[in-house]
């Protein structure tokens, strides 16, 4: 009689019901974290998030055109916010966060748009930006006496996955948030105190540190001659040196005023640059929705480019 032989499925069928979970979760974790690779079109050169009725941890990521139109929907249904052009303008890179609590709060992982997860030890407070060799500029934490505390301005190294640099260090227990550096060196950053959001720079070559005005949301110009910034009544501009600080857009129109300083809901305005730095590009609250709107510097000239969306990049 020929002898019956069993399979190695027969005979080990636990194991082998254990190996097929493990394949299956290995596939829905590259599936979570496999790069997108549908192409980022040309022309489309406005990054941002979709408004849609309420913010969540699940919303949508779209490009359009500098006047508004060719408005593309690239990613649908995630839980990324502040979207950010990469400084080859290939990419863009977003803030994964693990709470929906407003803007001051906002605290994940860095992903991109082709290639995923950035960097995994790497967990970004608020918006990063991008020095010109191509480093992440964020705030990271350390513990003053058994507290963390974001009081460090750093550079991080993404291909190497480490810290590259530390820019500056905060000798008090006030938080650090949205640094940023012009192309000549000089770190700006909000440092957020019992006191209220405070607009600093500081120079590391001297270490001098200039407190510049209340606000925050700061960036530099591309060209590095001055910033911009939210403050008590809108957007402002304040000079390299820190001075010179004036009230270009006035929002106390859109938002409630107390004490002559506008009461800002939890995901306020922040302006950011054209590449020529002729223009402005932010969102401001109507009714019930958001509008993204085009400044010209020159003029003044103000154009509603889209309604329903926040946190524009321009590329």
């Amino acid at each position: 009689m020929k002898r019956k032989t069993r399979s190695r499925v027969q005979k080990y069928p636990c194991l082998f019901i254990s190996a097929l979970l493990l394949l299956l979760l290995s596939c829905r974790s590259l599936t979570i974290i496999s790069p997108t690779r549908i192409p980022l079109p040309n022309g489309m050169d406005i990054v941002f998030q979709e408004w849609n009725g309420d913010i969540s941890l699940d919303g949508n990521i779209a490009l359009m055109a500098e006047d508004g139109t060719r408005v593309q929907t690239i990613l649908q249904g995630v839980r990324y916010l502040l979207p950010l052009w990469t400084p080859d303008k290939s990419d863009i890179t977003m803030t994964m966060p693990w709470d929906d609590l407003g803007y001051d709060a906002i605290y994940g992982k860095l992903v991109s748009y082709r290639q995923g997860a950035q960097c995994d030890p790497l967990m970004v407070f608020g918006r990063v930006r991008w020095t010109s060799d191509g480093k992440i500029i964020t705030v990271d934490s350390e513990d003053v006496d058994g507290i963390p505390t974001y009081g460090r301005v750093v550079t991080w190294d993404i291909k190497k996955c480490k810290i590259d640099d530390i820019l500056y260090k905060e000798k008090t227990k006030d938080t650090l948030h949205e640094p940023d550096v012009s192309k000549f060196g000089t770190v700006v950053f909000t440092k957020i105190s019992a006191g209220g959001r405070t607009i600093y720079l500081y120079e590391p070559k001297t270490m001098k540190l200039i407190p510049v005005a209340p606000g925050f949301g700061a960036t530099w110009s591309p060209d590095g001659t001055r910033i911009v910034f939210t403050g008590p009544q809108g957007i402002y501009f304040a000079s390299a040196d820190g001075t010179s600080v004036h009230n270009v857009i006035d929002l106390t129109g859109y938002y409630p005023v107390k004490d002559d300083a506008i009461t800002w809901d939890d995901w306020p305005p922040v302006a950011v640059w054209s590449p020529d730095s002729h223009f402005l590009i932010y969102h401001r609250i109507d009714g019930t929705t958001y509008d993204l709107v085009k400044f010209e510097i020159a003029s003044g000239r103000e154009t509603i480019v889209y309604r329903g969306g926040m946190y524009p990049d321009w590329r």
